[in-house]
């Protein structure tokens, strides 16, 4: 009987051994089972963003423009309109910048409103239930997941390998002057006194730029520009995620800045100097002539910014401290300087005309320009007034970006005449293109959803593509 009851017991821990067993090899199953799916998730999460990419670059190639009011990026802004959207929105709906209808900084995975993004049948951008909370589409196949785009023209920002990527080392030790404290700043339009030198061409107004873009509350990086030139490897940054590690920030600084705009080192731009010779208030237009100093020239590589896809930060740097010599009633040369609250004002009212129509041409941005001396926007400059506003003021702005303006005052039409033209600039930005120059950096992020919206599998790529060239003669 002993040995029947041991029996038994045996059997039954055999088998409860086994159901163990059975249990594991069960949970394991499934273990594996979800691990799988999951890596199909992924993997259907990877190739919906890498259509998005592809998707872009078919659009951008067939030449539709990433501004078009239809379809343009609006990141948290529903409808671009500046309000929080339909009557079932809330504020739980912006989580990457709350209670702010972010547009430059809000990334793919966020965004209302994508870049080409697919319409509902009221030609409004269609939403998506993401765990909870409202998020934008741009494509992808029904049941299987979407993908959403961010294309962004990089035209439309500041190039921190702007001008040259080689530097002066004018006494030869082997030490680039911009790090040799031996060696006294020359004498550059736009630098402050005893600044060292950046290099050549266009780097020493690339410095100023790039500190009002760094000074202004969005970013708060004081002296910005010196510190990305000067840290700036020979052969220029790589990306711009290289700048904001060697900076030691981690704000997001690509909406702004950019490595791979086009620009044309062949360009040359004669400019004025800072200091002109005293002319007699008598002294006729030819005497200006003789008495004004040799014209600078500046050696090429700007890139030029789209001002109809630029951030109202990049308009600010681009156009706080531009100044240039008026030469007035064509007797005296005389400072003109735009501050930073015309700066600020000009900013604010490029991107109001640009909801209302995109500039179509540069006679358009031309009359924009006068419409600012007619308000008084840009006053206070000199007495040239036209309706409580400054002619000089206005020109200066035309000589800045109008790629077009050159020597005015050799024209015979007084109605074409310009207080100050390219030749009178002494501290300016850089160019204006009203189009893209063919570099767009593209954001896909792609989202795999569950029947009940919850979020399954989440994949991000990135690529900067060089979709056309310019020809220039």
């Amino acid at each position: 009987m002993k040995s029947r009851g041991m029996a038994l017991v045996v059997v039954l821990g055999v088998l409860g051994i086994l159901a163990l067993l059975a249990v594991g090899f069960t949970s394991m199953a499934q273990l594996e089972r979800r691990a799988s799916q999951q890596r199909l998730h992924e993997t259907k999460a990877f190739l919906l963003a890498r259509s998005g990419i592809e998707d872009a670059l078919a659009r951008l190639s067939a030449g539709q423009d990433p501004q078009d009011e239809a379809s343009r990026y609006g990141g948290e802004d529903w409808l671009l309109d500046g309000d929080q959207g339909p009557a079932s929105f809330d504020g739980r709906q912006e989580i990457y910048h709350p209670g702010v209808l972010d547009t430059e900084s809000c990334p793919a995975r966020q965004a209302l409103r994508p870049s080409f993004f697919r319409r509902d049948p009221l030609r409004q951008p269609a939403l998506v239930q993401v765990d909870g909370r409202l998020r934008g589409e741009t494509g992808g196949l029904p049941g299987d997941g979407q993908y959403a785009l961010k294309v962004e023209d990089e035209s439309a920002k500041i190039n921190i390998n702007g001008g040259f990527l080689d530097v002066l080392d004018r006494d030869n030790d082997g030490i680039p002057d911009h790090r040799d404290p031996a060696v006294a700043a020359p004498n550059l339009p736009g630098l402050p006194a005893g600044a060292r030198t950046i290099g050549r061409g266009w780097n020493a107004q690339l410095v100023r730029i790039l500190d009002v873009l760094g000074a202004q509350g969005e970013l708060g990086i004081a002296s910005l520009g010196s510190l990305t030139l000067q840290g700036r490897p020979a052969g220029g940054y790589r990306s711009v995620r290289e700048l904001q590690t060697a900076l030691g920030v981690s704000l997001d600084l690509s909406p702004y800045l950019t490595v791979s705009s086009g620009s044309d080192p062949t360009v040359i731009h004669p400019h004025a100097y800072a200091a002109q010779s005293p002319l007699t208030p008598t002294c006729a237009l030819s005497d200006v002539k003789k008495r004004r100093q040799p014209l600078a020239l500046e050696e090429g590589g700007r890139p030029p910014v789209n001002l109809n896809a630029a951030a109202r930060p990049v308009l600010q740097a681009l156009t706080e401290g531009l100044s240039g010599v008026c030469w007035e009633n064509e007797r005296r040369p005389m400072p003109r300087t735009l501050t930073a609250a015309m700066a600020s004002t000009v900013a604010d009212r490029i991107l109001a005309r640009r909801r209302a129509a995109p500039f179509a041409s540069w006679s358009e941005f031309s009359a924009f320009c006068d419409t600012l001396a007619d308000d008084g926007t840009i006053s206070g400059l000199n007495v040239n007034e036209a309706g409580g506003g400054n002619l000089d003021g206005v020109d200066l702005l035309k000589a800045n970006f109008d790629p077009n303006t050159a020597s005015a005052k050799e024209l015979p039409d007084p109605l074409r005449f310009r207080w100050i033209d390219k030749t009178d600039l002494v501290a300016w930005s850089t160019e204006g293109c009203l189009r893209p120059t063919g570099t767009f950096r593209v954001s896909s992020v792609g989202r795999v959803l569950s029947s009940s919206g919850h979020l399954m599998a989440v994949a991000e790529l990135s690529a900067d593509l060089r979709v056309f060239s310019l020809l220039r003669q």
